[in-house]
């Protein structure tokens, strides 16, 4: 009830919102400040129809072609919180900062100052919905209202003995219940959390545009992230399966480190989609590929409800609007899945930006990051540029979007645990190293001729100099130690979550009972063999 009021209440100031846009637009231009509409799809990785891909996004198709869209566009750590402390705040993750699923930038950087409270400083009013920064009172203080997040609605609809809260596996991770990893329902888009957060979103659309200063709206959807529930209209088959997996599922990349893998312990400990120990069936693996598609296309239609309710307010005309995932998403590359590696689909992310002033409908090609998002939104509002950025604006490349390269800065760089990755125009390199910065271990892919990364040229003389290039930017972008007593804790948990011990401990957390029935049925069959046997000697 207090969600339709809400959209009710919106939609009563749709008329001031459209006297707002006309008052605006008698003024001089420069007079004028572009308001900033900012959404984050939760774990979207290119699968979308805007970049190729076999998921068809009507929405996301009608924002790039107003805008631009980035096709080689990386998160800088492929986690969320890490990576949204990072992108917001506009600072690189190192040893020290932006490591796990819950970094907090106001934790990890004292006095850092948020993307939204830079705005808030040159009189925007800032607002946020739904998952913005993964901890919803981190920075809090860059916000002008509070965030607004239907969090005590995370549970699934159905009850049927799997929990009350089918969504406990993402807010109590290894807790040793695995959950399940979908939900499909024939249910209004209204009963999961997003649904709330478009609806809330275009009543306050309505009301920012109807106000006298310029906005900044953050809208955060969760979706696709885990668990993959959407409502039954947007399940579909998409394919036979050798179009739904990729082809390093088939043949995963030969002469790579375990410090590359994981055994996808998020999918796998966390929820019921995998089997404990192995790999699932392609036709499991492609069943799980599928709800994840239907999570995009639910995320999608919540999309257009922001994008009309933007159009509807009035204001669209002097708005920018900036659509980006967090990082990307395995869906079995490698035969691996989420997130958390250095791989090219965990780190790929897409990034698509709208501006009343710059003509829609291009891609652009060079690499881009999201470290790029905040000083990219500063100078197309022109406002000053904090000193304190790691990224560079992508201006020159919206308004001149057939450069393939960039001078300023021609690479990404990302890191995740031990281990640092770089991507230029044709190749990723990544490494890990010790405590001494000494390297373990290294891949190299020419993603011009193997885009899958199926074959590792790391130890092939041809590559030394290329090699050698790529490490010079990683050592000019690292800004501190390689390694951190911090770093290294996460680290041995990690290494002991993708060991065969750690698998052994997952079955021991997830079935103690069954598990010490069947010891004590062992330790009481080899008793009484053991005593049988001293019985037929005596």
């Amino acid at each position: 009830m207090k969600l339709h009021l809400s959209l009710l209440f919106g939609l009563s100031l749709l008329a001031a919102g459209h006297l707002q846009a006309e008052q605006q637009a008698e003024l001089p231009a420069e007079q004028q400040r572009l308001n900033v509409l900012m959404i984050i799809v939760d774990d979207l990785a290119p699968v979308i129809s805007p970049y190729g891909g076999p998921v068809v996004t009507p929405a996301l198709d009608q924002l790039a072609a107003r805008g631009v869209r980035f096709t080689h566009n990386y998160a800088n750590v492929p986690v969320c919180g890490a990576s949204r402390a990072s992108m917001l705040s506009g600072l690189a993750p190192d040893a020290t900062r932006f490591l796990s699923y819950d970094s907090r930038l106001d934790q990890d950087v004292e006095n850092a100052v948020s993307l939204p409270a830079y705005f808030q400083q040159h009189g925007w009013h800032t607002q946020a919905n739904g998952k913005v920064f993964d901890v919803l009172a981190d920075s809090a203080e860059g916000w002008t209202e509070p965030v607004w997040s239907p969090d005590d609605q995370w549970h699934g609809k159905v009850p049927d003995g799997r929990g009350e809260h089918l969504q406990s596996a993402y807010i109590e991770p290894f807790s040793g219940r695995r959950a399940p990893y979908f939900e499909r329902l024939e249910v209004a888009d209204t009963d999961y959390p997003d649904g709330q957060v478009a609806v809330k979103s275009v009543a306050d659309l309505h009301r920012l545009a109807g106000g006298d200063t310029p906005f900044f709206l953050a809208v955060g959807f969760r979706k696709p992230h885990l668990p993959f529930n959407a409502p039954e209209r947007y399940w579909r088959a998409d394919g036979s399966e050798a179009d739904l997996l990729p082809d390093s599922w088939y043949r995963p990349a030969t002469g790579i480190t375990d410090y590359a893998l994981h055994r996808s312990p998020e999918l796998r400990a966390q929820y019921d989609a995998l089997p404990l120990l192995g790999d699932p069936s392609d036709a499991v693996a492609v069943e799980i590929v599928n709800a994840y598609h239907a999570a995009v296309r639910y995320a999608d239609a919540q999309v257009a409800q922001v994008l009309s309710g933007l159009a509807a307010s009035g204001a669209a005309e002097n708005t920018l609007v900036v659509l980006m995932g967090d990082h990307g998403f395995l869906l079995g590359e490698q035969r691996m899945w989420t997130k958390h590696a250095l791989f090219e689909p965990a780190l790929r992310t897409p990034l698509i930006i709208t501006h009343p002033g710059i003509a829609g409908g291009h891609e652009v090609r060079a690499v881009t990051d999201l470290l790029d998002v905040f000083p990219t939104l500063v100078d197309l509002t022109d406002l000053p540029l904090p000193d304190h950025l790691d990224g560079t604006s992508l201006r020159p490349l919206l308004e001149q979007p057939t450069l393939t390269e960039r001078q300023d800065k021609p690479v990404s760089v990302s890191r995740w645990m031990n281990g640092e990755s770089v991507r230029n125009q044709q190749f990723r390199y990544t490494r890990w190293f010790d405590e001494s910065g000494q390297t373990l271990d290294a891949m190299l892919f020419d993603l011009s001729a193997d885009p899958n990364e199926q074959t590792n040229l790391v130890n092939q003389p041809q590559y030394a100099s290329v090699i050698s290039e790529l490490e010079t930017y990683l050592n000019q972008q690292r800004s501190d130690s390689f390694w951190s007593e911090q770093l290294e804790e996460q680290y041995s948990r990690w290494l002991l979550a993708a060991s065969v011990v750690g698998s052994a401990m997952l079955v021991v957390m997830l079935y103690p009972l069954p598990l010490v029935v069947g010891l004590l049925l062992l330790l009481a069959v080899g008793a009484y063999l053991l005593f049988r046997r001293r019985k037929r000697q005596s």
